[in-house]
Order: C-alpha cells, then structure tokens, then sequence
C-alpha cells in the first residue's frame, strides 16, 4: 500500500480504477456463471425426473402387459378342467422322493397326469403345475416345469413363507413375478375346489417373461440421459432389496452395497423413499469399473462420464416393488455453463486492459496542471514566495486552475504576513532586553526577602517548641491529678462498702451474743431438770432398796419381787450415772456459754470501734476527693490556656512558614522570569534569522 502511495496519481487513479471495473466484472461474471449452472442443473433435475416417468411408465405397463396375459393362460388351463376336483386323503400315491393325496378330475386321476398339461404349455409358452391339498401342505403332483436336471419337479411342497401360500390359505388367488430354476415367470396360483368348495389342491401357471424383458431391457436402453447417462431398475421387495433388475453394467448386483466418493450410499438411500433426486460423486472403485465401460446400450455406446453424477428415483409397486432411476452425467449438463464462463473471464480480461488504455491516457492529459502546482508548491518550501498566477486562465473553473491560483494567493499572503513579522522580531528584541533588566532587579529583592522570612520562622519555631513543651507537661499534669481524683473517688467507694460489712458484721455479732445467751439460759434450765432427775433416781434406788428388804423376809414368796426390785435398782443406778453424766456435760456447755457470751460481747464492743475508725476514714477520703477535684480543676484550666498559647504559636508558626514558602515562590518566579526573559531574547534571534530566508516581493 505505501509503494502505491508513492506512483503519480495518474498511475494511482488508472490501477484503482481497472482493479474496481474488474472487480466488478467478475463479479458480474461469477454470478452469471453460478446463476447458469443452478439453472442448467434445475433443467437437467426436471429432464431426469421427465424422462424418469417415461421410464416408470414402460416399467410399469411391461407389468401389465405381463399380468394380463398370465391371467388370460390361467384362465384358459382352468378351462380344461370344467367339474370339481375330488380329493382322496385315503389314497396316496408316490410322487417323486415323496408321497400325496390322490386328486381326480371326475374319473382321471391327476397325480403324475401331463395329458392335459403338457400340450396345453406348448401351445402357450408357458409352464403348468398341479398341486394336491395334504393337510395344511400343497404337493406338487404335476407339473411341466423342468429342474437344472431336466427332470419334472414333483413331489415337493409349496413353501409355507411362500406369499402364495399366504393368500391360498385364505381361499385367495396370487399372481406376482418369480424366477424359477434361472427363468423369470409371471406366476398365478388359483384355488382348486371340490364339489362342496373346499379348497383340494392349486391350478399354477408361469408366464415366461423372457420376451416381455428382453423388450423392457431394449426399451429401458433407449431412453437418452445424455451420452454418460442411462435408466436402470433395482429391486425393492424384501427377498431383493437393492438388487438391479435392469442396468447396463451391475445387472443382478447389490446397488445398495456400491459407495460413493464420501462414504454414503446414494442407491441405499433411494430405497428409503418413495421419490426424489440424488447428487454424488463415484467412488474411485466405481470410476475404474465405468471408465472402461463403452459398451453399447439400447443401440447407442455409453461414455464413462465425469465422477459427478445425479439421478432421480421413483418408486413403484409392480413386479412386487421396484425402483425406477434416470442417471445422468452432471458434468455434461453444466458444461455450456463452464464454456460461458470462460468466455466472459476472456472478456472482462480484454474489457480491463482497454479500459486501462483509455483511463491512462485520460488520466494524463487531464492531470498534468498537477505539475504547475507542485513546482510552485517546492519554490514556497525553498522561501521562495514570489508565485505568480500568469500561467493560469483566470476564467477557468478546472480544479487544478483554481488550486495553482489559491497556492498564488497564499504565497503572497503569507509573504505579507513574513514582512510583518520581521518587524514584531526587531522590536521584541528591544522588549526583551528591557525585561532582562527588570527581571534580575526583581530577582535580588526576592533574595533578600527570603532570607529574612527564614530567620523569622526560626525564632518562631523556637518559640512554639517551648510553649509546647510547656503545654505537654500541664497536659500531663491535670492526667495525674485526674487520675488521683479517680483513686479518691474509688477509695471512698471502699470505705463507704466497708462501713457497711462492719454494720452488717456488729449486727450479726449482736444477734449472736444475745443467742448465746438464751442458749445459757436455757442450759441453766436444764441443769434443774437433770437434778431432778437424779433425785427422782436415789428416790428410787432407796425404794427398791427397801423392796428388796421386805422381799427376803419373805421367803420364797417375796423371791420374785426381790429379783424385780433389783432390777429397779440397777436401773436406778445406771438412771443416776447418766444423770450425773449429763449434769457434767450440761456444765461444760453452761461454762463454754458463758465465755462465749463474755466472747462476743468484748466482739461487738470492737467492731463498733471498727465502724467509728471506717467513719473517720470515709470523712478523709472525702476531703482527699473534694481537694484533688479543686487540683484537677486548675490544671485543666492551666492547660487549656497553655494549648491555647501553643495553638496561637503554631498559627504564627504557619503564617511565617507561608510567608517563607510565598517569599520563595516570588523569588523562583523572579528567576524564572529571567530565564524566560532570556529565552525571549533568543528566540527573537532566531525568528529574525528564519524570517530573514524568506524571499518576497517587499524585499
């Protein structure tokens, strides 16, 4: 793209206009083309499927022709046979390799009976078979029909998968096309009766098809689908799917078996539908097989063709289902439109070069005020500004005219404004070095001014330093006294909560010394009951004593009352020793009551000295709270009004610290303004130099 850029226009303007006429052209070719062949091969789809329905049609009027003479023989053979059929299940006879019922027509017997038969298939060309009912099975008894042997094939039975036997057995006829022994028949099989109209045994008749085929074959050849294309038949019925019927070159093949270049199987799919129209290539198989065919056809020598290939399928019912196909050479067909094709490739090509004759010499002639322009042009960029428009008709309205004046135009335009501009250099000159001097006096002062700003924030740094050192301490200060205040207030807390466990302990302690007391009291109490209790029990000792007297003067009468009254007096006994025991405890506890009582008193005579000290305590702690509250005051007030001094100082601080920083802003200013100034003056040089190339008319 960058080597284009650098042609003359005329050569860039000559090659983008015959690239974009040729561009067009081949376009137009390409579509003319494609739009041929689609429609050629929409032409040759509806030739084949055309020429398909002839072919369908022969197909199936054969079928007809067929039919309706096998129907006429059969018709004809049951002719020869005017009285019901009897059938003899006791009698049987041998028939072949096998045995079977004996079957009569009136008195003859028909087993192994080619009387009748025999001249009756002469005379019409075809073949006869007569079959006996035996059990569900028919037999054949008699037949003209002759094996690969020579020898009449008798004695076997119809097959029951046979499609015959289907309809037989529903007391139906068939008639449907079969090969028997290498030859193919139109066959009908007819139900013989009895007298009662049961179903005894069969009447066959096979009409030879040779001569029908032998013309279908001829008639299918004749058919034209171009000089590589032909019709041909295929099988559809289950037992011959694919096979060919009629082909010129697989007769009796699997053509569903026959792959095309890409692996599909085109006749396959034909069996999949009941019509249509197939496109393929031929496998490599298939074309060496073609490609040495050239053999004559229905009177006329096939070529192999091209591998491209299309063929258009019909199905059809007759010959107990078939496909019909037309297969044609697809090459052939689009041939005229690959011919057209090329024509107009020669075309366009002849069309671009005179097209870009023509535009060259055009472009040429045409362009070449574009060289007046870019001479002018290269005198302006040498500072050559006297351009003159005399080359030019100053009536013309060319483009090129109008652009070689406005260059014209602008030359002495900016040849005016150089004039102009030679003299703004000259006094800028003077300007700048008149602002040169200004600028270095403006630079000294500001020297000068910084300096004594800097010495000024010192001292007032100094200053702020110390207020706030002195600041910082009051601050810490009022902390400590704030803190002790806090130490105050929670000691007289702890006072004010040990005051009351004391008053809670001098009542517990009270209540106490007054229960130790009753308990004194009541121990004195029992020391009473205790001596009564001994005196009860020396009472008792002395009367069981004086018992135990009266009980031996007694005698042997009084002895028991002696045992008892000595028993009472043991008892007695142990009565007064527990006493006397209890009475020692009961002293014990009386004697420990009192020192208990004597304990607790001197007990609560301390705790209430205990809450008389706490009392004096709380009342200190009091005084302590109230005075560090006053100290912390004052040293709050003491230190806000030093962080005031301290705030004020910083502030002053700030103030000289922006003074300094606008002192040396004024003072790089300065500097810069010399510099700037400086530069001015340079580059008043320098344009003075440049404006000084310029050639114009003013000098």
């Amino acid at each position: 793209m960058k080597s284009l850029r650098k042609l003359f226009l005329a050569q860039q303007f000559v090659g983008a206009s015959v690239a974009l006429a040729s561009l067009i052209i081949l376009l137009l070719a390409g579509f003319v083309a494609t739009r041929s062949s689609d429609i050629l091969l929409q032409r040759m789809q509806q030739n084949l499927q055309s020429q398909l329905g002839g072919a369908t049609a022969l197909v199936e009027s054969a079928y007809e022709l067929s039919r309706t003479q096998t129907e006429q023989v059969s018709e004809r053979l049951l002719a020869n046979f005017p009285q019901p059929l009897s059938l003899s299940t006791s009698e049987r006879m041998t028939v072949g390799t096998g045995e079977a019922p004996v079957l009569r027509h009136g008195d003859t017997v028909l087993n192994l009976s080619f009387g009748t038969i025999e001249p009756f298939g002469q005379a019409t060309g075809s073949v006869v078979t007569l079959f006996a009912r035996d059990g569900e099975d028919f037999v054949r008894i008699a037949t003209t029909l002759l094996d690969q042997n020579g020898q009449r094939a008798v004695g076997t039975k119809l097959a029951r998968e046979h499609p015959a036997w289907q309809a037989i057995s529903k007391g139906e006829s068939y008639l449907g096309a079969a090969t028997l022994f290498g030859r193919q028949y139109m066959t009908r099989y007819i139900p013989a009766r009895d007298a009662s109209g049961q179903v005894v045994g069969l009447f066959f008749v096979g009409y030879d098809l040779a001569a029908v085929i032998a013309n279908l074959d001829a008639s299918l050849a004749g058919l034209s689908f171009g000089d590589a294309g032909f019709a041909f038949v295929m099988h559809a019925d289950p037992k011959q799917t694919g096979q060919a019927m009629f082909h010129p070159l697989h007769r009796g093949q699997d053509l569903a078996a026959i792959k095309a270049a890409d692996g599909s199987a085109p006749y396959a799919d034909a069996l999949k539908a009941d019509h249509g129209i197939i496109r393929f290539e031929r496998s490599q198989a298939e074309q060496d097989a073609h490609a040495g065919f050239g053999s004559t056809y229905g009177g006329r020598t096939l070529q192999a063709g091209s591998p491209e290939r299309m063929f258009a399928f019909q199905r059809s019912s007759v010959w107990d289902g078939v496909v019909v196909l037309g297969e044609a050479d697809v090459e052939a067909f689009t041939q005229a439109a690959t011919e057209l094709r090329t024509q107009i490739l020669l075309a366009c090509a002849l069309a671009a070069l005179l097209m870009g004759s023509a535009l060259w010499w055009l472009f040429s002639a045409r362009l070449r005020p574009v060289a007046d322009v870019v001479r002018s042009l290269e005198r302006i960029g040498a500072g050559d500004l006297r351009v003159g428009t005399d080359r030019t008709d100053p009536d013309s309205r060319n483009e090129l005219d109008l652009i070689n004046r406005s260059v014209a135009h602008t030359a002495h335009g900016v040849g005016q404004l150089i004039a102009s501009l030679r003299a703004n250099a000259t006094e800028l000159q003077h300007s700048a070095h008149g602002l040169s001097a200004t600028a270095s006096a403006m630079a000294s002062s500001a020297n000068t001014q910084h300096a004594a700003s800097s010495a000024m924030a010192a001292g007032v740094e100094e200053m702020a330093v110390s207020v706030n050192h002195v600041s910082d301490n009051a601050r810490h200060t009022n902390e400590i006294t704030s803190h002790n205040r806090e130490l105050s207030r929670q000691g007289r807390a702890a006072t004010d909560e040990a005051l009351a466990q004391m008053t809670r302990i001098e009542q517990s302690v009270h209540g106490a010394s007054n229960h130790l007391e009753t308990l004194d009291n009541q121990t004195q109490q029992i020391g009473a009951v205790v001596a009564l209790i001994r005196e009860v029990s020396e009472q008792t000792n002395l009367l069981a004593l004086n018992a135990a007297i009266e009980a031996a003067r007694a005698g042997e009468a009084g002895r028991g009352f002696a045992v008892v009254a000595d028993e009472v007096r043991k008892l007695a006994e142990r009565t007064s020793t527990a006493t006397g025991q209890i009475g020692d405890m009961i002293g014990q506890v009386q004697h420990g009551a009192q020192d208990a009582v004597q304990g607790m008193r001197e007990a609560v005579a301390r705790v209430r000295d205990g809450v008389e000290a706490v009392h004096s305590a709380a009342s200190l702690i009091n005084q302590i709270e109230t005075g560090s509250g006053q100290i912390t005051e004052a040293a709050g007030e003491i230190a806000n009004a030093l962080a005031e001094q301290a705030q004020a100082a910083n502030s002053l601080g700030q103030d000289v610290e922006r003074i300094s920083l606008l002192v040396d802003e004024s003072t790089r200013a300065a500097s810069e303004s010399e510099t700037m100034v400086r530069r001015l003056e340079d580059m008043a040089e320098r344009m003075s130099a440049e404006i000084a190339r310029f050639r114009t008319d003013e000098g």
